[in-house]
C-alpha cells in the first residue's frame, strides 16, 4: 500500500450520490409518504407500526385488539393502496 497523494486525491471520482440521484430518491420519498398518510387509520397504524418502528405483527395485533391474520390483512390492503396511489401518480 502506498498513501494517497494530494495530487492523485484530486483526481479521484467520488463514489457518492449525484445530485440528480439525491433529488430522485428524495422525491420518491415524498411520495411515499403521502401515500402512506393517505390511507386510513388502520392501514397507516398497520405499515408505520411494521416499517418505522419495526414491531413484531404480534405486538400490532394486540394493540389493534386483533389477530395477526388481521394485521397480515391489513398490511396487504395497505401495499394495494400504496401501490396503486404511486402508480397513479406516476402517470
Amino acid at each position: 500500500m502506498q498513501p494517497l497523494l494530494p495530487e492523485t486525491e484530486d483526481r479521484l471520482i467520488d463514489p457518492g450520490e449525484t445530485p440528480h440521484e439525491k433529488t430522485h430518491r428524495s422525491t420518491e420519498a415524498e411520495r411515499l409518504r403521502r401515500a402512506v398518510l393517505d390511507l386510513p387509520d388502520e392501514l397507516r397504524f398497520a405499515v408505520t407500526a411494521r416499517f418505522w418502528a419495526e414491531l413484531p405483527l404480534a405486538e400490532i395485533a394486540q394493540q389493534q385488539q386483533i389477530s395477526t391474520v388481521g394485521v397480515r390483512k391489513r398490511l396487504q390492503r395497505a401495499y394495494r393502496q400504496i401501490a396503486a396511489a404511486l402508480e397513479g401518480e406516476s402517470q
